[in-house]
């Protein structure tokens, strides 16, 4: 049985509504021989994901993989230690956005990653993989080839 740790956090609405969905398609569509449960987010997206990565790993089920893209969760974060420390969260992946200092961030990063924002809006860092166009594109795309050489099915 996994580590439990306290979870009173993970009591948001949209944390719920997330888990719900998954968890109700789950029992409604069990995963075949062989297939995988992939959770994956961008941004906030990952910091949910995590969130409902723990849950279900809390309460039994194997998470394959939990991609975070652009994750403001740090490696050294207590966050991102519970998530590695449980034993059904198989893999994590990591998608760091190169000089994006919301991703994998310390707080003085965190708060820089801010000031980025603040200051170039859509053209700061974080939002390379976000923004339409050929460069994005190509970001994306080898974003996609190293999430399936770190372990997802495609």
């Amino acid at each position: 049985m996994p580590t439990k740790f306290d979870d009173s956090f993970r009591q948001h609405s949209s944390i719920t509504s997330a888990y719900n969905q998954i968890s109700n398609n789950l029992k409604s569509n069990p995963l075949a021989e062989g297939e995988q449960l992939n959770l994956g987010g961008y941004s906030y997206g990952s910091v949910l994901q995590a969130q409902v990565a723990l849950k279900l790993a809390d309460e039994g089920t194997v998470v394959d993989n939990l991609v975070l893209i652009g994750s403001p969760i740090s490696d050294d974060s207590s966050l991102y230690k519970q998530l590695s420390g449980n034993e059904n969260i198989k893999n994590i992946i990591r998608v760091d956005i190169e000089g994006d200092l919301l991703s994998n961030s310390s707080f003085l990063e965190y708060m820089g990653g801010a000031a980025q924002v603040l200051f170039m809006g859509d053209d700061a860092p974080h939002f390379d993989l976000a923004r339409p166009g050929a460069e994005a594109d190509a970001a994306i795309q080898k974003a996609v080839q190293y999430i399936i050489d770190n372990g997802v099915k495609n």
